[in-house]
């Protein structure tokens, strides 16, 4: 039992190891962005365009959903102010 608890500890240890760049860019949908502006400045960092697609995609859907709320409640939005 103690040598099957070590062993997930060590794969659970290289999973965090190899996901944290993933689960950065997760949690913050600007770091991808950041860190391709840092890449294309200075060559230091990670260029990932996975993670600039990514952050693309939320961004237009972030618009989108926006815009649909606007437009929705744009009537009624000089009553409200």
């Amino acid at each position: 039992m103690r040598e099957i608890f070590q062993f997930l500890c060590f794969v659970l240890k290289l999973i965090n190891y190899f996901m944290r760049d993933l689960r950065s860019m997760k949690q913050n949908q600007m770091a991808s962005i950041n860190e391709a502006f840092k890449y294309s400045f200075t060559g230091a960092g990670t260029f990932s365009i996975n993670g600039l697609i990514y952050s693309t995609v939320f961004a237009l859907i972030l618009f989108l959903i926006s815009l649909a709320i606007f437009n929705r409640t744009e009537k009624n939005f000089i009553d409200t102010v």
